[in-house]
């Protein structure tokens, strides 16, 4: 197969060319922006390619050179924004840009008789449990790209991972730096549900379904409910220490996060959480899913002791903890 994935330096992009270049019959794009960090596309065998998602123009040219050796089977949609408040801000990007991608591949014709188009979209996009919808400026800007999506005539694919986590990624650095101290801060509800599914998981997922279905929205997450007890729990595993659990009241995290927004807006530099997000994560995610977990068996997902215990070497490795 000739696949093509934007976004492709980043935590999930990484894990798709990871995933993708492993078979030595593909042959792998990864697209990234000019001036891209590269570090996790090192050692992997893939083409790097700087797109520029705003030139319409320069785009189809980029696509147009794929087709000297033959069209793309698949292209994975990945790049987007996802830190920020701003509803502009997130569809110029997640909306925006698909949109330019979509009309490139179009002009230029570059997708096989048989080839699919897919997008990673988020769980955001769904909203959480009986919100009837996206509660977020990021989950509204996805369901906007994926309208794009399903009437843009290309055979697709939209895929919306829960939360992703695992090697490579920082969003979940904070509880493992609580971990190490021996603490679990929960700053959610006490009976939370909660849905995971390990970074290099949503990659084998994303090709597994892409080779069966197609003009669908494929929900990604382990098949799991899990509760903070849960995390707790693999927490201790992976630190083989006890770790304390404890409230933290909403008010204060509100607080927190108000003049932590202040704060990264005078510095000019996005916030590791924001009260918006903060609003949209503490709610139930556990979706009834039962046609992709049907999908699930003997495929070997990796257990969330298993992943939180990798996540913890990733990080020591790289001297985060």
């Amino acid at each position: 197969m000739r696949i093509l994935v934007t976004g492709a330096n980043g935590f999930l992009g990484s894990h798709l060319v990871e995933f993708a270049s492993s078979d030595d019959g593909n042959t792998v794009y990864s697209g990234v922006r000019a001036n891209a960090n590269l570090k996790y596309l090192n050692g992997l065998r893939t083409e790097i390619t700087i797109l520029n998602y705003r030139d319409l123009e320069s785009l189809v040219a980029c696509l147009n050179s794929f087709k000297k050796d033959g069209k793309l089977d698949l292209i994975i949609h990945n790049a987007g924004l996802t830190k920020s408040n701003s509803i502009s801000d997130n569809l110029d990007v997640n909306k925006g840009i698909t949109a330019n991608v979509i009309e490139a591949i179009r002009q230029s014709g570059c997708l096989s008789d048989n080839g699919k188009f897919t997008y990673i979209s988020s769980m955001a996009a769904l909203g959480p449990v009986g919100a009837g919808g996206p509660v977020s400026a990021y989950g509204h800007s996805k369901l906007k790209a994926e309208e794009i999506v399903k009437n843009s005539g290309l055979p697709y694919l939209i895929f919306r991972p829960t939360a992703i986590y695992g090697p490579r990624d920082s969003s979940f650095l904070a509880m493992f730096k609580s971990g190490k101290l021996g603490l679990y801060p929960n700053i959610a509800s006490t009976h939370q549900k909660i849905t995971m599914i390990y970074g290099a998981d949503v990659a084998k997922l994303v090709f597994h379904y892409a080779g069966t279905w197609k003009n669908k929205i494929v929900h990604l997450d382990d098949g799991q409910v899990y509760s903070h007890q849960d995390f707790r729990n693999a927490l201790e595993a992976s630190f083989q220490r006890s770790v304390k659990y404890f409230k933290v009241p909403g008010p204060i995290i509100l607080g927190a996060l108000f003049f932590l927004e202040m704060l990264t807006s005078i510095m000019k530099k996005k916030p590791v959480l924001t009260r918006e997000k903060y609003r949209e994560i503490r709610q139930d995610w556990n979706h009834d899913l039962k046609e992709e977990h049907n999908m699930l068996k003997d495929l070997n997902l990796i257990s969330l002791k298993d992943g939180f215990a990798n996540t913890l070497q990733y990080y020591r490795e790289q001297n985060l903890l």
